[in-house]
């Protein structure tokens, strides 16, 4: 989903990608051609998120958050990023808490402080975006609630 935004250019001010620096791509392509077969787990788990439950900390006050108490879990299961920015109501964000769960500390670090579900004005309607699936296997109340509520309140002017 995040791909076809970028692609087709929608434009939306909060995706992220995670961050490499350009001088790295080149070490990591030479560094994998010649690990040894030992150390392959440990250094491709370093940069992957199988899935991880984090601590969400949600905006009380906005009306999407009506009926979501502050602060609830969120299964995790890739690198993608919104960043938390003056152009959307961020309304519930990540912290560095894992509560459940394999995270390694480089994921946990660029997780921590952006955007699970933010709020943004485009053209003449709004997109709300969810940085998670909530309805991942029907058990998180939290992000089941605030996706119901972007669907039902979501064209509503705030």
């Amino acid at each position: 989903w995040e791909e076809f935004m970028v692609d087709k250019g929608v434009g939306l001010s909060s995706l992220k990608e995670p961050e490499k620096k350009k001088d790295e791509n080149k070490d990591v392509d030479e560094r994998e051609k010649f690990l040894k077969y030992k150390d392959r787990d440990d250094y491709f788990n370093k940069r992957s998120n199988p899935g991880a439950y984090y601590e969400v900390i949600i905006d009380d006050s906005h009306p999407l958050s009506v009926g979501v108490q502050s602060p609830f879990h969120v299964l995790k299961t890739d690198r993608t990023i919104f960043e938390l920015n003056k152009s959307t109501q961020n309304i519930a964000y990540f912290t560095d808490k894992n509560i459940l769960g394999f995270s390694p500390k480089s994921v946990r670090e660029s997780i921590n402080k952006t955007a699970f579900f933010s709020d943004e004005t485009y053209r003449s309607g709004k997109v709300t975006m969810i940085n998670a699936d909530p309805t991942y296997r029907m058990f998180q109340m939290g992000s089941t609630k605030l996706l119901l509520n972007a669907v039902y309140f979501g064209m509503l002017r705030f």
